[in-house]
């Protein structure tokens, strides 16, 4: 049995033994496991650097040529259009009284309708925009007969328009008044119509104001018709490019005012298409025409700043980039008119802006600014 101070001894060199040992082991390990990552693995600043994403290049794009086009709300209000049916003129002293009502509330309103007699004397309606001032004879001309001819045209009732007042006319009349019991030509062998009433495309009764046995003043309208397809005023930038006979979206342009020298607004007048006859006439969509004919354009972030606050393009031409001035003019729907410096559609321009962030690194003009 070995004596105890020696035993103690003995276990303490054991246990630094096993230090020393778990230390080399510990030394080793870490050796081999930087060897290990030099051979196999990165550290970790060269992944974050490989982790980097790599330089966008700049995009570029096309100049166009095209007209440019934009959407306007314009204020618009309504414009109802009113025909307020009067009794025919008759001579001095002669009573009037309605004696027929050949319509009732709510009815279309037609070319070749009968709208009321009164006193014998029929009066119709006439899709036409002239109104009929004057009684007619054989071989007149002018407006009103052409308005006449193209009514009674539309209606079926007469087959070609010439502009005359002949006897094909004449009969085509003729037969309207016979079915009211009424002759067509009064005094001196004209026909009457002055009193028929020319009234717009699409209008119907709105109300009857007179009965059948009433007698009825001169200025006492018999009935009132409103169109069914209204119109609306639109205020919209006298530099708009808009024309009257245009065809819009919501109908159909019928006329353009002056510009208004305080405000720099013109009116505009549109006969809404049956489509938008429901619409909410205080705010329309207007889509309009920037430019009247076809301009030079680019992208807005094909629009570069140069020396001096100037406005270029950066135009590529075989792998080098140029800085062309150019002055700029309308904008509309994210394009930008331009003019100058020899350019023409098809040129390919860089972009600095895509997606509202500015991508990759712009790399120096090489051809200068020209």
């Amino acid at each position: 049995m070995s004596p105890r101070p020696f035993g103690r001894l003995g276990a303490t060199l054991r246990g630094a033994g096993r230090f020393q040992v778990a230390t080399v082991a510990l030394a080793v390990g870490c050796a081999v496991g930087v060897g290990a990552a030099s051979l196999f693995g990165t550290s970790p600043g060269d992944a974050s650097a490989k982790r980097k994403a790599p330089d966008l290049p700049v995009p570029t794009t096309r100049l166009v040529k095209q007209v440019l086009r934009d959407e306007l709300h314009a204020p618009c209000r309504a414009r109802s259009q009113v025909t307020r049916v009067m009794p025919p003129p008759l001579p001095a002293g002669k009573p009037r009284v309605v004696t027929a009502i050949g319509v009732r509330v709510g009815q279309p309103v037609k070319t070749g309708d009968l709208l009321a007699v009164v006193s014998g004397v029929p009066t119709f309606a006439f899709v036409t925009r002239i109104p009929f001032y004057r009684d007619l004879g054989l071989g007149d001309t002018g407006p009103d007969v052409t308005a006449l001819e193209q009514a009674l045209v539309a209606a079926g009732k007469l087959s070609t328009a010439d502009s005359v007042f002949d006897s094909r006319t004449a009969a085509a009349l003729s037969k309207l008044y016979a079915r009211a019991g009424a002759a067509a030509r009064g005094l001196g062998g004209r026909v009457r119509l002055a009193s028929s009433t020319s009234v717009p495309a699409g209008s119907e009764v709105a109300e009857i104001d007179a009965a059948v046995g009433e007698v009825v003043t001169r200025g006492t309208p018999l009935m009132v018709l409103t169109a069914r397809t209204p119109t609306v005023t639109c205020q919209v930038p006298g530099t708009a490019a808009i024309s009257a006979g245009e065809r819009l979206s919501i109908g159909v342009v019928r006329s353009v005012g002056p510009a208004d020298p305080a405000s720099g607004q013109r009116d505009v007048v549109v006969a809404l298409a049956r489509s938008s006859a429901s619409a909410e006439p205080t705010d329309l969509v207007l889509p309009l025409r920037v430019t009247k004919t076809a301009v030079l354009t680019v992208p807005a972030g094909g629009i570069w700043v140069g020396a001096a606050g100037s406005f270029v393009v950066r135009k590529v031409v075989g792998g080098n980039v140029q800085s062309v001035r150019v002055h700029v003019g309308a904008t509309a729907g994210g394009y930008v008119a331009i003019s100058g410096g020899g350019l023409a559609a098809g040129d390919e321009v860089q972009l600095h802006i895509v997606s509202d962030r500015q991508v990759g690194p712009l790399p120096p003009a090489s051809g200068g600014v020209r």
